[in-house]
């Protein structure tokens, strides 16, 4: 009779990762490395028939007894399986006796897709010479290349859902600022034309087309402030001020055959949005209710304050600044109203629609809304904006002309301009001569400096945006070297405001050609002394 094989317990785990010795009355006395490897309740004390069925159905009244399987399985090829009670985990092996008595459980984990799935369970967990290892192995990469293939799809759906909507929205914007900048270009049109009669009112056309083209300023502005530039936020403003001060720019826009009121009721309620967006947005809907009014009429703007929010907006405590224009155009059914409002509609109804749609959305930017009621003769267009306190500014009145308010001066002030776009720099030397000043152009902050090398001034003006060197360097400079040298910056949008002294006044391109005259004048008299 051949000896007995000892198996020591390393080896047994090595081929056994799921053993489990019991003794007589199948009472655990140790267990493989799985059950080690993790708190389990198969530990030395624990019953076996506890823990583990032998049927697949665990709550199976009809199985046979463990006390009585096992010892009859035991040194038989007969399989046992055991099924776990508190886990979704299946074992498989055969049973051996021992000498003491008791039995030697040689189990091993059941790889079974849906017992692994959701258990935990690593390759550790099954045994060295167990052949479905390399097959779960390969199963468990392809779950994985699936799953970030399906999470892949589901971000790039996600992305191209996103693009597609920045895309729309861009259009969207790029045809609202098309027409807005097509009004003021209507509006510098109209009046250029007025100029051109010889009957025309020359003061009121070249008011309104310094207006159009200081609004069309502020407007590029506010793209830079939509493109991300680093700009100042908007400050609370006055409607009501903002309204009043800007109602002949709002008059420009309609011929003579239309009356254009202001009924103020907001008081000094102010609202944080652009004071030129609150401008355009109210030439959009004058410019709308011109279209509808091919014969001529009566536009009425009315503003009061209100504690009831629009509709689409929670009750919430919050006040809100009410902007209400209401023409007596032909009235418009409650469908076209609809389409005139629908950003995804491709086909507009007749008539001016955009302007009525980026009125609203430019008011729902703004935290607020905006709605159109159809009268029965006549059109109700209703702007909601949040309040955001009460403004404490002064609106400023157009600049008086300079020259009832300039004091004499001693002598010519001496101005070297700086301006790298030839065309800009020669209309600026020109008007500048015009009005009595000594100028020198250049072109570049090379140029300006050889220039202050060769002869004195008085006053620098200078564009900040320039090749090689900013204005801003060149002014930093020019003040160290020349400190009695007074310096006026110029530019189509803000620059960064640390870079900036205090005293160098800022003027913002298109020229105001009325404000240049005022700071140049100012900074001469503040140079020689002169109370201005």
């Amino acid at each position: 009779m051949k000896p007995a094989v000892t198996i020591r317990e390393s080896q047994l785990g090595a081929l056994f990762r799921a053993y489990i010795k019991v003794d007589a009355s199948l009472v655990v006395r140790s267990a493989g490395p799985f059950f080690l490897s993790r708190q389990t309740e198969v530990v030395p004390g624990a019953r076996l028939a506890e823990l583990f069925s032998l049927r697949y159905d665990r709550l199976d009244e009809q199985a046979v007894p463990m006390e009585t399987a096992i010892p009859g399985m035991a040194d038989t090829p007969e399989r046992l399986e055991l099924f776990c009670k508190s886990k979704n985990i299946r074992l498989a092996g055969i049973v051996f006796s021992t000498e003491d008595g008791g039995f030697l459980l040689a189990l091993n984990i059941v790889p079974e897709d849906f017992i692994i799935e959701g258990q935990g369970l690593h390759i550790s967990d099954f045994s060295q010479i167990d052949a479905s290892v390399p097959v779960l192995t390969l199963i468990g990469m392809q779950r994985a290349l699936l799953a970030e293939a399906r999470q892949a799809a589901i971000d790039l759906a996600n992305a191209q859902s996103e693009a597609l909507e920045l895309l729309d929205r861009t259009q969207r914007l790029g045809r609202y600022i098309v027409h807005d900048l097509t009004n003021y270009l209507s509006i510098i049109r109209l009046n250029v034309a007025n100029l051109a009669q010889s009957g025309g009112n020359a003061e009121t056309s070249r008011a309104a087309i310094e207006a159009a083209t200081r609004h069309v300023s502020d407007l590029v502005l506010s793209l830079e402030r939509l493109t991300g530039h680093p700009d100042v936020e908007a400050t609370p403003i006055s409607v009501d001020q903002t309204i009043r001060s800007n109602l002949a720019f709002l008059s420009a826009a309609l011929p003579s055959d239309f009356t254009l009121d202001f009924i103020g009721g907001a008081a000094q309620a102010a609202v944080r949005v652009g004071r030129t967006e609150l401008v355009t947005m109210l030439t959009n809907v004058i410019v709308h209710a011109r279209g509808a009014m091919p014969d001529g009429g009566s536009i009425t703007i009315s503003t009061y304050r209100t504690s009831e929010p629009p509709e689409r907006h929670a009750a919430a405590p919050q006040d809100w600044v009410v902007i209400k224009v209401i023409h007596d155009g032909p009235a418009i059914d409650d469908e076209t109203v609809r389409l005139m409002l629908d950003p995804q509609t491709l086909t507009p109804p007749e008539g001016a629609d955009f302007p009525l749609r980026s009125v609203r959305t430019w008011a729902r930017s703004a935290g607020g809304d905006a709605r159109i009621t159809a009268l029965p003769a006549g059109t109700d267009i209703c702007i909601h904006l949040p309040v955001s306190g009460d403004a404490d500014e002064v609106e400023l009145a157009p600049a008086a002309a300079p020259s009832a308010a300039l004091p004499r001066m001693a002598r010519t002030a001496r101005v070297l301009v700086v301006e790298d776009e030839v065309h800009a720099l020669d209309a600026v030397v020109e008007i500048l001569r015009m009005e009595g000043y000594a100028v020198t152009p250049a072109l570049n902050a090379a140029q300006a400096v050889e220039a202050l090398a060769g002869a004195d001034f008085d006053i620098l003006l200078t564009d900040v945006v320039m090749p090689e060197r900013s204005g801003v360097e060149l002014a930093h400079e020019v003040e160290a070297r020349h400190p009695r040298i007074g310096i006026i910056l110029m530019s189509g949008y803000l620059p960064d405001e640390s870079l900036l002294q205090p005293h160098w006044p800022m003027l913002r391109k298109p020229l105001d050609l009325g404000l240049l005259s005022q700071t140049l004048a100012s900074t001469h008299a503040r140079l020689e002394g002169i109370a201005f």
